[in-house]
């Protein structure tokens, strides 16, 4: 069953973050008033559940072990819904309204968001379009390389970060955090469906403290022999209040490093886009 998370619980637990909270929980009507309503209104509201869309998936770690327990599963608006998987990892949105959210899986169990990635994606829901499934299971991954926030440089896999601590704005949720860190991975195996995104993807990581927006922070990335010199990639970021794939601009391939005039808006998924 969809549940919508409470303000109080966005404080003190998980931390939705800018995004606003609602209730919309049905309340036993205990009023006793018997008078009549002769409010002869005739108009019709056409406000109906025919455009609700059930939204489902599967969350594992990457060693393939349950997240029962592990991992809360979100779809955010201006209101963040969110679901817990069952035994085999599976979760089920029941009725969601059409639009874009930001879809993302926030680790709970061991040490959190401190030591996994939280999968971001922006997904759209159609009118009338009934039902929407993952085709893959989404993967948890630890985070494999991770430095002090007052660090200058952060290497994770591939990708080589300029650090800058001054222009770190952490999220309430992680607001002493000191650590910055990462995860490259697959996007074959993500299991991320990132629909809206045109091109082939050539890189992705997971960073954090999620939700952290930053400036300044700039990249380049190497090991990308099989792409030709001079090819411009495209690097996206996931933006979770903006529920969108911020485009930060192009890096240019030159003897298997991207370089340029690029930089982080926020740590959370960063893929990098040959068109």
């Amino acid at each position: 069953m969809t549940r919508i998370i409470s303000l109080s619980l966005l404080g003190l637990f998980i931390g939705c973050g800018d995004k606003d909270t609602d209730d919309t929980g049905a309340e036993a009507d205990t009023d006793t008033d018997t008078d009549t309503d002769t409010d002869t209104d005739t108009d019709t509201d056409t406000d109906t559940d025919a455009d609700k869309v059930e939204m489902s998936g599967t969350i594992v770690y990457e060693d393939g072990t349950s997240t029962k327990g592990g991992v809360r599963v979100q779809m955010c608006q201006d209101v963040c819904y969110a679901v817990f998987p069952d035994d085999s990892g599976a979760f089920t949105f029941e009725a969601l309204d059409p639009g874009a959210y930001a879809f993302d899986a926030v680790p709970l169990a061991g040490g959190g968001p401190e030591d996994y990635g939280t999968p971001l994606d922006i997904v759209v829901l159609e009118a009338g379009q009934g039902s929407y499934s993952l085709s893959e299971p989404v993967n948890i991954y630890a985070f494999s390389d991770k430095g002090s926030l007052t660090d200058s440089v952060l290497v994770v896999g591939d990708l080589t970060i300029a650090v800058d601590d001054s222009t770190a704005e952490l999220p309430l949720e992680e607001s002493d955090a000191d650590y910055v860190a990462g995860v490259q991975v697959d996007p074959a195996d993500a299991g991320l469906p990132l629909s809206g995104v045109s091109g082939t993807v050539v890189g992705m990581w997971y960073l954090g403290p999620f939700k952290t927006k930053v400036s300044g922070w700039s990249i380049t990335v190497d090991n990308l022999d099989g792409i030709a010199d001079g090819t411009e990639l495209s690097v996206l970021n996931a933006d979770y209040t903006g529920i969108e794939w911020e485009d930060l601009g192009t890096l240019t391939v030159s003897g298997g490093t991207a370089t340029g005039s690029v930089s982080l808006a926020h740590l959370s998924t960063v893929i990098l886009v040959q068109p």
